[in-house]
């Protein structure tokens, strides 16, 4: 009772204080800071921009204000020298447990008052795709927190120097080196702001909403610890810090809370649960491109050449709410040698073995515990001296980010709305030789509202009820890949070959509105008839999916075309690199299935030779077939012209010794104008000016040839060095001179 009356007391006499009202409304402003200055989440997405970097900034400001005050309150006592009379009335350990109490009752009323207040800024912002929930566990995961730990780690910090600016000076470098590169790509120690890389618009974020929880949980128990340890420190009886030490070390409870939180925390960091424990391997990269490069192993020789893999069969269930899976895979093997033998089988870090059979009989296995790079973690498994083998598998685990991806935290998804996985997060791997015949199928159980695209035949539901359905699926690779989502299929009319386009219902209004339908059989028509067509039919159809922003770019694998929802956000659609409106925009990037796809562009002595340059080229020979030499003059040649043109007259390039001058974000920036007029723009200029001394059927020909071919330089990339031999010309020829940019109505650029 006496706790709560001096808590009662200490409250009220806060809230009557002017300087909690000022640090509140200081607080309520740092959200604006995220609005432009502060912006740690991409903002390619609304989501990013209006909601998480707002959020995060007022966590960080928040914190930071809640500091000083924490500070300030503590140092009352000691400022108007009346600590004596304090302990003669009562005990100081209730005073400052009762004062930090109250601060994070003040803090989490904050909290309520930042989210009355931006709740409806960012509604009005996000229009129609606000989401409140979304908003709401964005605000309690990300901004709460902060201001909880601002006040834990100064309170205790205080507790131990009894002076507020080695105090605050503690704080600060605490929370500087959790933001430092030291920790950049190291979710858990992001104490004072959780690593976001971008926001979803179209699919949910529960991944960085389980990485944030899991690093705040982390960190409030490591707070709590270190304030229950300097409430043993506390000053008291006119003793100092050792005195006071040994005096309040008899109350056992204080060690040992602080014991408990501590062991809790050591706990959280040995079994945190997202990311693999693989080994960083360091290699050397050269240069940093524009661009992100997945290579993924292919075993076209095994090492177990007499044992073939007939089929495999998978039964899945996922719980999308935890986000874990349950599984049962069956493989049939043909052992020619009728021999014992250990092989490897594959598992995704996170998954556990519960029983395997060969037939029938449970079988010995051999886990060493370590978990490789490419996100693997292998296991030996004995198979008996039988030449037919059927070989079950029960597992069960939580698909975990590889290493190498934790800076952007792309990998495996499962959530209640969304599902991308991989072939190990969906059954482990033998690496054998596949049959002849080989068939890969199997069943999986989703949540109702989630539709099911999987690589290679089109799934088709089973069975289902109220809360799931049962998808089969079939595939002759054993690869495997799973994209749901609450998805709407286009089936493309007028296609050369069959082609489906999946896309976020939250897109369905816009995409309905520019016809997309017309824009995607227009561009697949235009392109299979200039370079030919693409190796798709009704069994095997083109699946085109828009995929969620976390991935961040696009790839292609078998019969899937993904695209990140960057790809379609409306700075990608305004973007005037790309096309002259939206529509040409989608047009580029199903251009790419030609260019970047089916047919490989790279030049490791010129590196502005891409797929981009000769997609925005393609572009615009479709819309000038479409609309005339008029529009692709002022949409496409004029818009490379004054790109270049901006180059040449930037003066920190004219200058280069003045960038060392530059912070990183301004050099960033830099980058991107190098790379996207050099891209964009120099490229398809020399690839006009090749069409312009070859004529446009004679490019025509050349092109269709290389999509064809391929290169001749370095199969099957085609090289810059090969797109000059095709057209019978040097690269002399191609500098854009003088004559030729005063041809096209622009000024010289170097």
């Amino acid at each position: 009772m006496v706790f709560l009356h001096i808590l009662f007391v200490e409250l009220k006499r806060l809230l009557v204080s002017k300087g909690t009202w000022l640090v509140m409304a200081c607080s309520l402003c740092m959200p604006l800071l995220g609005y432009s200055f502060y912006t740690p989440a991409s903002t390619a997405t609304a989501f990013s921009a209006q909601m998480a970097n707002p959020i995060l900034a007022g966590g960080l400001g928040g914190a930071f204000c809640f500091s000083v005050f924490t500070l300030i309150e503590y140092d009352r006592i000691n400022k108007y020298q009346c600590e004596a009379v304090m302990d003669s009335i009562i005990s100081p350990l209730i005073i400052s447990f009762a004062k930090c109490l109250s601060i994070l009752l003040i803090a989490s009323l904050t909290w309520l008052a930042a989210l009355c207040l931006y709740l409806p800024i960012m509604r009005a912002a996000l229009g129609t795709a606000f989401i409140l929930s979304e908003t709401l566990l964005a605000f309690s995961v990300m901004m709460l927190p902060a201001l909880w730990m601002g006040v834990l780690a100064s309170a205790a910090f205080y507790q131990l120097f009894r002076r507020i600016d080695l105090s605050f000076i503690s704080f600060t470098a605490l929370a500087l080196f959790s933001m430092s590169k030291w920790c950049s790509d190291l979710y858990l120690m992001r104490w004072i702001n959780p690593l976001v890389t971008v926001f979803s618009n179209d699919f949910n974020n529960t991944l960085f909403y389980r990485l944030a929880a899991y690093s705040r949980l982390l960190w409030l128990l490591i707070f709590s610890a270190f304030y229950v340890f300097s409430l043993i420190c506390v000053r008291s009886h006119g003793l100092g810090i050792i005195g006071s030490f040994k005096i309040h070390l008899r109350k056992v409870y204080l060690p040992l809370l602080t014991c408990l939180l501590a062991m809790g925390s050591v706990w959280m960091v040995v079994s945190e649960p997202y990311i693999d424990k693989a080994a960083l391997v360091q290699k050397d990269d050269g240069p940093v491109s524009g661009g992100m490069v997945y290579s993924v192993s292919v075993d076209d020789e095994t090492d177990y050449p007499d044992i073939d893999l007939l089929n495999q069969y998978v039964r899945l269930s996922v719980n999308a709410q935890k986000g874990y899976v349950d599984g049962n895979a069956s493989y049939q093997l043909h052992n020619k040698t009728r021999e014992s033998q250990w092989v490897t089988m594959l598992l995704l870090p996170g998954y556990r073995i519960n029983t395997i059979t060969a037939n029938g009989e449970v079988i010995e296995y051999v886990d060493p515990g370590i978990d490789q790079e490419y996100s693997q973690h292998p296991i030996k498994i004995q198979l008996p001296a039988d030449e037919w083998i059927e070989l079950e598998v029960s597992y069960t685990g939580h698909p975990k980010i590889a290493n190498a991806a934790r800076s952007t935290l792309m990998g495996n998804e499962i959530s209640a709305d969304y599902l991308f996985m991989n072939s190990l997060s969906i059954l482990p791997q033998l690496s054998l030789n596949e049959a002849e015949n080989f068939i890969n199928e199997g069943e999986v159980v989703l949540p109702a509202n989630l539709e099911l695209i999987s690589l290679g035949n089109e799934a088709e539901v089973v069975s289902e009820n109220a809360s799931t359905k049962t998808w089969r699926f079939t595939n002759t690779s054993s690869k495997l890949r799973f994209i749901a989502g609450d998805y709407v299929k286009l089936a493309v009319k007028d296609s050369p070959f069959p082609v489906y386009f999946y896309y976020s219902r939250r897109h369905q209004q816009e995409f309905e509105a520019m016809d997309i339908d017309k824009v995607l059989s227009d561009t697949l028509n235009y392109c299979a008839k200039q370079f030919g067509l693409l190796p798709y039919s009704e069994d095997y159809p083109l699946n085109i999916i828009m995929i969620s922003a976390h991935f961040m770019g696009g790839a292609a694998n078998g019969n899937f075309s993904f695209m990140g929802e960057i790809y379609f956000s409306k700075e990608n659609l305004s973007n005037p690199s790309k096309g002259a409106s939206a529509a040409e925009v989608i047009a580029h990037e199903i251009i790419h299935q030609w260019w970047g796809v089916h047919s490989y562009l790279m030049d490791m002595e010129n590196t502005d030779w891409s797929s981009e340059g000769l997609t925005v080229y393609t572009t615009y020979r479709m819309m000038k077939e479409k609309y005339g030499e008029a529009y692709v003059k002022q949409f496409y040649i004029d818009q490379w012209l004054n790109s270049l043109a901006a180059l040449r007259n930037n003066y920190f390039l004219r200058n280069p010794d003045m960038q060392a001058m530059l912070p990183d974000k301004y050099l960033l920036s830099l980058e991107q104008l190098v790379f996207d007029a050099t891209i964009y723009n120099k490229m398809p200029l020399q690839i006009l000016k090749a069409e312009q001394l070859i004529g446009e059927a004679k490019m025509d020909e050349v092109l269709a040839n290389l999509f064809e071919n391929g290169g001749t330089e370095m199969p099957p990339y085609v090289t810059w060095q090969d797109f000059l031999d095709a057209c019978n010309l040097t690269e002399e020829e191609l500098m854009l001179d003088q004559a030729f940019i005063e041809s096209l109505g622009g000024e010289f650029n170097v």
